[in-house]
């Protein structure tokens, strides 16, 4: 995280309140050729600072395995994968312009996208079991085709951001929350975040 960010491990720059972490003030986690990284209980804020898609995240080659984990607060891209792998579960991903710029060979399973501007700009991500919430524009840049969602819900507040999803977009009884229904992972993750950071 940011060395201005005071939420974890004490006043790390000693200055008190005197500065406040902010999107960009560290770059990024870059894998690339055959290397592979693991997140697992992990949380990635305030980065994405440099030229170009400024992603927290940044695949070119190799494997990124994301569990149980958070990717927060970034200038633009939360993740973006040029070759290679990526595969999350148990996420969230909140507070981005967009949530992931992809090569077609990647997966989100029971993840929470929350207040990202859109959540993709390519085709052929898989999302499975997951909500989005906060999307304030388009859900892709492209059509949208070859997107797989599944089990996905889709909320926004009435009279905020997009209300209709993607085509081939499937949840429970038309992508309506269902409050008396079983909360999957991904739904019980949402729910305490937001209930925490009241």
């Amino acid at each position: 995280t940011s060395i201005k960010d005071d939420a974890f491990g004490g006043d790390t720059n000693g200055d008190g309140g005197k500065t406040v972490p902010a999107p960009g003030d560290w770059t990024k986690v870059r894998v690339t050729s055959t290397g592979r990284a693991v997140f697992d209980h992990a949380r990635l804020r305030y980065g994405s600072r440099g030229t170009g898609t400024d992603d927290i995240i940044l695949v070119e080659g190799g494997t990124v395995v994301f569990n149980n984990s958070e990717l927060a607060f970034g200038q633009r891209y939360a993740i973006g994968v040029e070759s290679g792998h990526f595969h999350a579960a148990n996420s969230i991903v909140r507070e981005f312009y967009c949530a992931f710029r992809h090569w077609p060979y990647d997966e989100f399973v029971n993840c929470v996208f929350f207040n990202c501007d859109r959540l993709s700009n390519n085709n052929g991500q898989k999302l499975r079991n997951c909500i989005v919430m906060g999307v304030t524009e388009a859900w892709d840049w492209s059509s949208g085709a070859g997107n797989t969602y599944n089990h996905c819900v889709l909320w926004n507040p009435p009279g905020e951001g997009v209300q209709e999803p993607p085509r081939g977009f499937v949840g429970k009884d038309g992508n309506v929350f269902d409050p008396q229904g079983k909360a999957t992972r991904a739904e019980a993750a949402c729910m305490i975040q937001r209930f925490c950071e009241r």
